[in-house]
Parts: C-alpha cells; structure tokens; sequence
C-alpha cells in the first residue's frame, strides 16, 4: 500500500471542461448506478454496497459522482478526520469513454479545490498503476 499526501498549496491547476458536473450524491439509486458501473469493469471483494454507502453517509463521508454530458463516468468518496485533514478513498472512473481523459484526475481536482480545506491524503495498491498516476498529475507526493 502506498500513501500519498497533498497539501492545499501544492494541487496542480487544471483547466476543467464545462461538460464535466460532479455533485454530491446521497441518492439510493445514484449510488446503486455508481455499483453497478464499477462492477461492469472490475470485480473486486471490497466494494461498497447501498448499505455500506448510507452508512458511510450517516456518518459524514460524502460521495461525489462525476458526469460528463450528463452521463455519469465516476464517483470518490471522501472523509473528514477534522477541520484540517481529509481522505479521498474508493475513487473511480470508467476506462476508455473519452478521447480526452476526462476521468479520476479531473474528478480529484474538482473536489479537492472546491470541498476540501486542508490536508489530503489517499492509500493506494502498488499495482494500481493508474491511481498512482492520477495523484501524482495532481501534485500528490508519495509518503
């Protein structure tokens, strides 16, 4: 497991398509389309259920769902430890929909430099290649 960390000063800019629409979510069927879409491409024992979700909702983590042209491509999660330091967890985009990359690394900047006060950090697999290349594009070191 890799650690990274990032502090506020240190996100890289990124210029954002007017396409792009990441809002909250507390919404049973947003969250079970969110499921659903992660189980197309991945299967994986650790994913979250619509129990697991509310759950973590009740107790102040918040999902973002990410939509490009209206059609929804990702989510992340994030959790405030307190009033200076947060966790972004769970992150997910669809693989290949865009010609541009519109995916994780625009979902991130997005919530981080609008929900996030702080310091930020996330826990990644050292095989997950792609995640690890998405916090680093946004300034993130390795811990």
């Amino acid at each position: 497991m890799i650690t990274f960390s990032l502090e506020p000063t240190d996100l890289i800019q990124r210029k954002l398509s007017t396409k792009l629409v990441i809002t909250e979510s507390t919404d049973v069927v947003v969250i079970g389309q969110c499921i659903d879409m992660f189980n197309w491409e991945l299967d994986w024992d650790g994913m979250f259920n619509i129990d697991t979700a509310l759950e973590r909702i009740m107790n102040g983590d918040r999902l973002y769902v990410a939509r490009y042209d209206a059609e929804l491509f990702g989510y992340c999660w994030l959790h405030q430890s307190d009033e200076s330091q947060y966790k972004i967890y769970n992150v997910f985009s669809k693989s290949s929909q865009f010609k541009r990359n519109y995916g994780a690394s625009d979902m991130l900047y997005y919530v981080i430099s609008n929900y996030v006060n702080g310091n930020v950090y996330a826990e990644v697999d050292s095989w997950n290649r792609k995640s690890i290349n998405v916090f680093r594009k946004l300034g993130f070191a390795q811990k």
